[in-house]
């Protein structure tokens, strides 16, 4: 039979190997696919050439996305200001969550003209945003607005100090005649 000193000695080491097996289970696994997924961006309205933070949380680790941007007109172009059409793609991090920063303007490759008819910024509405899983459920959606400035008056010119000196710009409609859009 086990002496009370012994059994109390016994106690304590199964008491410190259970916390010590405890221990071994990193904090971040037990997060990740807890809770439904969500989505979100870091304001709730953008001007038209804005980047747009998209976040996401209670999703698996590790697990591949696609984040697909639906623009007021239905067109998706991925977010990194090329004009690429489609969805980005994101890898979730070891808590389960992603950040994906949104250019909601940007230069088109190959325009036959001119840069400026190759270039495009955001438009006036709603976007809708959805997590899409990679057998194609969406799991999350959100939206934002662009309430931008285009479609406003034109100053005729605007003064910039730089370093300490003063320049003065004319805008291209002071010229033109335009009195609208940017």
């Amino acid at each position: 039979m086990l002496s009370s000193k012994h059994k109390l000695q016994y106690s304590l080491v199964a008491i410190l190997m259970f916390a010590m097996a405890l221990g071994n289970v990193p904090p971040a696994a037990a997060a990740c696919g807890i809770g439904s997924p969500v989505v979100g961006t870091d304001k709730a309205d953008y001007g038209a050439f804005d980047t747009s933070t998209i976040s996401g949380s209670g999703f698996d680790c590790g697990e591949v996305l696609s984040v697909k941007v639906i623009a007021p007109d239905g067109s998706v172009l991925s977010g990194n200001g090329a004009g690429s059409p489609g969805s980005d793609v994101v890898t979730t991090d070891s808590n389960g969550e992603f950040t994906l920063n949104y250019a909601l303007s940007g230069t088109i490759p190959g325009s036959p003209t001119s840069l400026a008819d190759g270039t495009y910024a955001g438009q006036v509405g709603a976007y809708t945003v959805e997590v899409i899983s990679s057998d194609g459920v969406v799991l999350a959606s959100s939206t934002f607005t662009d309430q931008s400035q285009l479609g406003q008056s034109v100053p005729t010119s605007v003064i910039v100090t730089y370093n300490g000196l003063e320049w003065v710009w004319a805008s291209p409609c002071a010229l033109n005649g335009c009195t609208s859009g940017i």
